[in-house]
């Protein structure tokens, strides 16, 4: 076509310089997250395993687990990004709910906190490496993992694609923080270590486990592997365990090191 023609010529569209009088929104795309966070039924998990409100009004639980979810896929890493996100009324309705504030989405956070944990912290010149337990309401995020892990492997039953084999692939790996609180990590850094289990074959992560970044690897991996195997699907035929020489473990007499294996922990 010659490029002497105008450009509307090459082109099935026209230009209507109107105003468009319907909603739109430069963060639609976002409701596709939305759409496959129900379609695993997530709020129904985080209903059923979490508890945090103390009000009535406000967003529900799942609502702030959908809301942080959807402030991450855009690229947020901090909870006054959500403002960012707030006020889209064309969001909002495809939701089906009102984003929270800046101040709630951090209350919401602070509740995953438990104080008592924090104090039964040793000193660090009696200890310098400690793993936090998991508070009941992280414990409760982890049985909403779980939960959708379980829904996907439904859905791929389903679909005539069931999976039958299950590798758990285990690490931790390096977060960079500039936190006054953050802890010095191996490669010379400051920032967080945290150990992930994931399910190779489903490309889903299974269980994880918040670490400073001066916890070795080495250290107590039993605990985020027992909870990895704990989230796997009953059907499986075959469960494998694979990670590096980081996951060696002796306690009052178990064994616990990386190897492949049909035995699940």
């Amino acid at each position: 076509m010659s490029a002497r023609l105008p450009a509307q010529y090459k082109s099935p569209f026209v230009i209507d310089p109107r105003p468009l009088e319907e909603m739109a929104s430069p963060h639609a795309g976002l409701l596709a997250t939305s759409r496959a966070l129900r379609a695993l039924k997530i709020p129904a998990w985080v209903a059923a395993n979490l508890q945090l409100k103390q009000r009535q009004r406000g967003c529900a639980e799942a609502e702030f687990i959908e809301s942080l979810v959807l402030l991450q896929t855009a690229g947020g890493d901090c909870p006054e990004d959500i403002s960012l996100l707030a006020g889209d009324e064309c969001l909002e309705r495809g939701l089906g709910f009102a984003l929270p504030k800046t101040g709630a989405v951090r209350r919401f956070l602070n509740r995953f906190h438990d104080e008592d944990l924090a104090q039964a912290r040793p000193p660090r010149e009696v200890q310098k490496s400690f793993i936090m337990p998991s508070s009941k309401p992280v414990q409760g995020l982890q049985s909403v993992l779980a939960g959708g892990v379980r829904q996907t492997a439904k859905l791929y039953s389903e679909q005539g694609q069931a999976l039958r084999i299950a590798t758990v692939d285990q690490d931790a790996t390096i977060i960079e923080s500039h936190k006054q609180s953050a802890l010095p990590h191996y490669e010379g850094g400051r920032g967080y270590q945290p150990m992930v289990a994931v399910w190779a074959e489903a490309d889903l992560v299974l269980a994880d486990e918040f670490r400073d970044g001066n916890v070795p690897a080495m250290q107590a991996p039993l605990t985020c592997a027992r909870l990895a195997f704990a989230a796997l699907p009953e059907q499986l035929e075959q469960r494998f365990f694979r990670g590096d020489s980081a996951c060696h473990e002796r306690d009052q007499g178990t064994v616990f090191f990386a190897r492949r294996t049909h035995r699940s922990l």
